[in-house]
């Protein structure tokens, strides 16, 4: 397998950086790519198959001790033949460059069923090192339809090349991703690599009528995801295009793929034979239910409560054994989800397997189907004009909203015909409730209730966190007291509702409120739930969009019931403060002399899940202001 290296790049460029330490386009990276290539060539052999040759080169320089990891990579390739793959690590030793070959001991080779990976692991790797390495693989057949050019990657690259060459009269590509910038065009690829801009393009035709089209790109940053994304891969810089051919099949419509997913990978069969095993319990489940809605529920919620997942895979490559799940009583996501349909088909209910590509991957594109992103199936039935989405896979679950993971965009309902739906975080929304009750005082303090209701959503989010570790409950009850105001004692807090994933955990806590009471003046923080406690945007600049999970819709109500001789010292006026008519606080507090209660009522309203980069300032100065808020103090004043 490893050939000899020769000269993947020559000493001269190896001299020009072996020194270096650091370079401008990030100063903080430990290591850098100074220089990549990959070509690929698509053309028809002898036999009229398409094949594709892909010829890559890479080389790193390793600057601290925290990039050593490069040193080691992996190849995937869709063919069992082996190829050359060359490499070598070039070090400074007194002054002069030493060069350490790839051997076989640092090539393993993998067989993962049907296809290849090699691990490639360099030798004498350190910092200052100089890494490169170079393969040349043709595969047997055009498997893969995605062509991406990964622009931005964990490190940040001097340079990158990427060349696609192709029988123009035969292949086509659809364009999925393309980079913000435009390119500077060149006529030809001398004077484009001769040029200092740091995008450029050229495009050129050979007299077989085979197109070449090659992208520079130079000084790139690494990519690096800010907090509050859901998807981060899809902030990267790529250029990624789809396969098209009237040679091969599927062509690129989401009809096709209805097509072989419903029809010729069985699941159609799957779905609607007969099933017999499961008739008597399917009628014991839809027997006492009233409505259409009220049968879906019980079907969802007997599936969900029944069967386990068996292991993390998401996905069946092939349609699901039904019989054999109902058995074992455990299966993968999507065998537990076609179950589920089965029955609802079976019950006469327009059910349909949701084809997902989960926020691990890009999303779909609604023109350009990209099969090979779909990692997850769920379930979407027809009730009237609306769609209820289900996931019976985990216990967990809620009936009519899938794990946050599955809003990624555009998904597809195969069946007959089959149809698209958009799967946004919008469709969600979080109703947190705190009360808060502050009474029976004393001259040394006074009793507090407090009675938490996290809302749907995050009480789902926490069961399954609880259940993921034994520790994770206790961490989180350390955190609720953290936030409480300044002498405020917790004695009990209980936790209500912890296994039932179809109603909100309550969480309900007492104690003692402790102050001086040799001093007049009493001061109480009016925020017991630690809402925007610190500003959740601490960065002052940010270049990527921030995204939520989920709308929110939170309100806090505080409750003070003051002795006769305690009066609060003074009043806050009425706060309201918003982005725009989607994101608001607002913050109001009420006294009652004749009864002596005051109430503080805190609300916050996110109504959208998506704000651009341009509006994080306007974010963080509304946080701040909130925040500040929160820390005021009620003031009151014992009367002698």
């Amino acid at each position: 397998m490893p050939a000899k290296a020769g000269e993947i790049i020559d000493r001269s460029f190896i001299m020009e950086h072996i020194k270096n330490t650091k370079y401008d386009v990030d100063t903080s990276a430990s290591a850098i790519v100074l220089y990549e290539k990959e070509f690929i060539e698509l053309f028809v052999d002898d036999n009229r198959v398409f094949r594709r040759r892909l010829c890559v080169t890479r080389v790193i320089q390793i600057l601290k001790e925290d990039g050593l990891y490069a040193g080691k990579t992996g190849v995937y390739s869709y063919t069992t033949n082996e190829f050359p793959i060359i490499g070598a690590t070039y070090n400074l030793v007194n002054d002069k460059v030493e060069k350490s070959e790839l051997t076989s001991d640092g090539v393993k080779k993998l067989d993962l069923q049907g296809y290849t990976a090699y691990e490639i692991t360099l030798p004498d790797v350190k910092r200052g090192s100089i890494i490169a390495y170079s393969y040349d693989k043709t595969d047997t057949s055009i498997r893969s339809r995605v062509y991406t050019w990964e622009i931005q990657g964990q490190f940040p690259k001097l340079m990158s090349e990427y060349r696609v060459t192709n029988p123009v009269t035969l292949v086509g590509f659809d364009p999925l991703l393309m980079p913000a910038a435009e390119p500077v065009r060149y006529r030809n690829l001398k004077a484009a690599e001769a040029s200092e801009d740091d995008y450029v393009f050229i495009t050129s035709t050979d007299p077989y009528f085979n197109t070449t089209d090659t992208w520079i790109r130079r000084n790139i940053p690494a990519f690096k995801a800010e907090p509050y994304t859901i998807n981060k891969i899809k902030n990267k810089e790529v250029l990624e295009r789809f396969l098209v051919s009237s040679y091969l099949w599927p062509p690129n419509s989401w009809a096709m793929v209805n097509k072989m997913y419903w029809n010729l990978m069985g699941t159609e069969e799957a779905i609607n034979a007969p099933n017999i095993f499961f008739i008597l319990t399917l009628d014991s489940l839809v027997k006492n239910a009233v409505t259409g809605s009220d049968k879906v529920t019980a079907i969802y919620k007997y599936i969900r409560d029944n069967f386990r997942l068996a292991d993390s895979a998401d996905l069946a490559v092939n349609a699901p054994d039904l019989k054999t799940l109902w058995e074992r009583r455990t299966g993968n996501s999507a065998q537990i989800n076609t179950l589920l349909i089965a029955m609802l088909h079976k019950a006469h209910f327009a059910a349909d397997p949701l084809l997902i590509a989960t926020t691990a991957e890009l999303p779909f594109s609604e023109k350009v189907p990209v099969s090979e992103r779909i990692n997850y199936i769920a379930c979407a039935v027809r009730l009237e004009n609306s769609v209820l989405l289900l996931d019976a896979s985990d216990k967990y679950n809620i009936p009519g909203v899938l794990p946050s993971k599955c809003y990624n965009g555009f998904a597809w309902a195969m069946g007959e015909e089959g149809y698209g739906l958009t799967l946004d975080p919008t469709l969600c929304e979080n109703k947190e409730r705190y009360y808060t009750r502050v009474f029976g005082f004393s001259d040394s303090g006074a009793k507090v209730e407090i009675r938490m209701k996290p809302g749907l959503l995050e009480s789902q989010r926490l069961r399954k966190r609880f259940a993921g570790d034994k520790n994770e409950e206790a961490e989180y009850i350390k955190d609720r007291k953290s936030r409480f105001p300044e002498g405020v004692e917790i004695s009990t807090l209980l936790l209500e509702n912890k296994e039932n994933a179809d109603t909100e955990i309550v969480v309900k806590m007492t104690g003692i409120l402790r102050f001086d009471p040799k001093k007049d003046t009493l001061a109480l923080a009016h925020n017991f739930s630690g809402f925007f406690k610190i500003n959740p945007f601490p960065d002052r600049e940010r270049k990527q969009p921030l995204e939520f999970s989920m709308r929110s819709d939170y309100i806090s109500s505080l409750s003070i019931e003051l002795p006769a001789n305690i009066n609060p010292d003074s009043v806050f006026e009425p706060l309201h403060v918003s982005l725009d008519s989607t994101l608001s606080y607002d913050r109001v507090m009420n006294y009652v002399p004749e009864s002596q209660i005051i109430t503080v009522t805190a609300s916050y309203t996110m109504g959208r899940t998506k704000f651009d980069a341009a509006e994080y300032q306007k974010l963080r100065d509304l946080a701040e202001k909130i925040v500040g808020d929160n820390s005021k103090k009620l003031v009151f004043r014992r009367r002698k």
